[in-house]
């Protein structure tokens, strides 16, 4: 769920006649408004209780999503405000070794270009050149917070984008 790069998974009771799965997905946008340390935290497994509370609450906002009601927006908003507080308050743990602040944006924005640029010759010059800061800074921040350079990373990029191309044409 969100940052914890984990699945998260409801058991099914299989003495029920047939199994639904539900999935809600929050927004990081979303949830960094509700919790400004998202990024130092990642979120554990629940146990059976915790899991039950969060199953009644998505099945509460599917509920409401289904119906005609005028304060159906206002509802399902709370119950998601429920369940991100239930998921800190219960299932966060902080996180070791966080980038800094400081250096996060500017890594996510160079991260960010890369990405959207894999298809064109990137150099280190260039990607200083468009973020108005020093190759050696730009070095730095990849081997202080990846454990990569610069290089690596947008060779990893290309390599991606070269995958996905061809599972595309395929």
């Amino acid at each position: 769920m969100i940052n914890s790069k984990i699945i998260h998974e409801i058991q099914p009771d299989f003495m029920q006649e047939y199994y639904k799965g539900y999935t809600l997905q929050i927004d990081y946008d979303y949830l960094k408004k509700c919790y400004r340390d998202t990024d130092k935290i990642y979120f554990r497994q629940p146990d059976d209780y915790i899991n039950k509370i969060i199953l009644e609450k998505i099945l509460e906002i599917i509920r409401f999503y289904n119906t005609d009601s005028h304060d159906d927006d206002i509802r399902i908003n709370s119950y998601i405000k429920m369940l991100v507080f239930l998921l800190l308050e219960n299932l966060s743990c902080k996180k070791r070794n966080v980038i800094e602040t400081k250096h996060k944006n500017m890594i996510v924005e160079i991260l960010r270009f890369i990405d959207e640029n894999d298809d064109e010759c990137l150099t280190v010059s260039k990607i200083s050149q468009k973020f108005n800061i020093s190759e050696s800074y730009v070095r730095k921040l990849f081997k202080e917070n990846l454990n990569m350079t610069l290089k690596q990373y947008i060779n990893q990029a290309g390599f991606n984008y070269i995958k996905s191309s061809k599972s595309k044409s395929a």
